[in-house]
């Protein structure tokens, strides 16, 4: 969620070209990624969302060139919080993360039907 100094920090619109992606969205006066934008990269990942000073923080969404798509929460530029982790398989992880692991309260969904709800940590099922 923006906060009033995070609001007060955007400045104008921006759009980078480098030589791995393009960037479209706010920036801030120091020219930092600030605010709602988009990546593109060469690879074919994307990410859509909140930034905090160049770094992937608050909502967004994650598509990685694999094609594994987190949407969710970011904190310092890694899942953390809530989110939904869908994996090329067809199996689908909804419930907590930190630092871009499930972490806590979660359940796998695979494509047959089964469910696996339980408490994870450090990204493997426990209990």
């Amino acid at each position: 969620m923006m906060t009033e100094e995070d609001s007060d920090k955007r400045d104008t619109p921006a759009a980078l070209q480098q030589e791995d992606g393009r960037y479209e969205g706010e920036s801030n006066e120091e020219g930092l990624l600030h605010g709602h934008g988009i990546v593109e990269y060469a690879d074919g990942s994307r990410w859509e969302g909140e930034w905090r000073d160049n770094i992937m923080h608050g909502c967004g969404k994650q598509k990685w060139a694999g094609g594994s798509v987190y949407e969710g929460d970011f904190k310092d530029g890694v899942p953390s919080g809530q989110g939904k982790l869908t994996m090329p398989d067809g199996r689908i992880y909804e419930g907590e993360f930190m630092r871009g692991q499930p972490q806590g309260k979660g359940r796998i969904l695979k494509p047959d039907g089964t469910i696996i709800q339980g408490i994870w940590q450090k990204g493997n099922f426990v209990v």
